[in-house]
């Protein structure tokens, strides 16, 4: 999983988003989304929260599965720094 967030190549909110599904455990029931889906801002801003939402830990805590919990934190806290990164690009407020 550090290698998805920390490498050089993957450090953008859009790539993690496209490549999340690659580090889930099985069973995840998300779809892949194609980089070409998230050309404009607003699709990345979609995409993000539809995901963070997804892994909030509020919600991820009621499973009883340690596995998939220290996933979703990590998957939760990836995004939400490349998130960060992501709206000072673009002037998002």
């Amino acid at each position: 999983m550090e290698n998805w967030a920390g490498h050089p190549m993957k450090n953008h909110v859009r790539v993690l988003l496209c490549t999340l599904p690659d580090i889930l455990w099985e069973g995840h029931g998300l779809e892949r989304v194609g980089m070409d889906k998230l050309l404009e801002v607003s699709a990345v801003r979609t995409s993000y929260r539809k995901y963070i939402a997804r892994f909030h830990p509020d919600k991820i805590t009621q499973t009883k599965d340690a596995e998939k919990i220290y996933i979703a934190n990590f998957v939760f806290a990836a995004i939400n720094e490349q998130w960060s990164e992501f709206k000072k690009e673009h002037g998002i407020k």
